[in-house]
């Protein structure tokens, strides 16, 4: 199967991509669906921690200034 993509005369170029569906496709796209799950879960939890360690500087400096 192929997906086509008319041009815009001057600007765009018209195009053209052929689309296999087939079983290596279907692992790779797996794949990289969890590499971005991974990439997603440490970016959050490094979030979270650099929130919880800003919070407990937060009281740590209210702390000592009681």
């Amino acid at each position: 199967m192929e997906v086509c993509q008319d041009g815009i005369d001057g600007v765009l170029p018209a195009w053209c991509v052929p689309v296999d569906l087939s079983m290596d496709t279907r692992i790779q796209l797996m794949i990289e669906i969890a590499i971005l799950g991974f990439l997603f879960a440490g970016v959050f939890a490094f979030g979270k921690w650099k929130r919880k360690r800003d919070k407990q500087k937060r009281l740590n400096t209210s702390q000592e200034h009681q």
